[in-house]
């Protein structure tokens, strides 16, 4: 092998170990990140809706594990998903897609839901919570 060969050798083998030790790094450094500022946030059925209202929502909650005391206006099934709706006083409401969990609760039930901010999704005139848990 010529000698401008093998140092190119060299030189791509030491460029492939230097990224995978960057992205190695990244990746830990980003787990533990995430880690560290995981925050548990209290929050009302209004004041989710007016957040989303005010396009704040993203910026106040994206990065909090929701706890939310609310009851509960209607359930019901969208194509094998349990959507629970929340009461509110804004003209904004707040869904929260239990997934194919059976559906526990019923309209006029007070519930803690948890969700995390970051999976939910702008509707139209409110916010669909992702992934949602209920506790009675």
């Amino acid at each position: 092998m010529p000698r401008m060969s093998r140092s190119r050798v060299l030189r791509n083998a030491a460029l492939v170990v230097v990224v995978a030790l960057l992205g190695g790094g990244s990746f830990f450094w980003g787990d533990k990140h995430a880690l560290e500022t995981q925050v548990i946030t209290r929050a009302t059925p209004d004041q989710l809706a007016n957040a989303m209202q005010q396009d704040e929502f993203y910026s106040d909650y994206r990065g909090s594990t929701l706890l939310i005391d609310a009851t509960v206006t209607s359930v019901t099934d969208r194509a094998g998903a349990t959507i629970v709706k929340l009461v509110t006083s804004s003209s904004f409401t707040v869904l929260c897609n239990l997934g194919q969990a059976p559906a526990i609760t019923h309209a006029g039930d007070a519930v803690t839901v948890v969700a995390e901010g970051a999976a939910a999704q702008r509707q139209s005139a409110g916010v669909l919570l992702q992934g949602c848990a209920i506790a009675h």
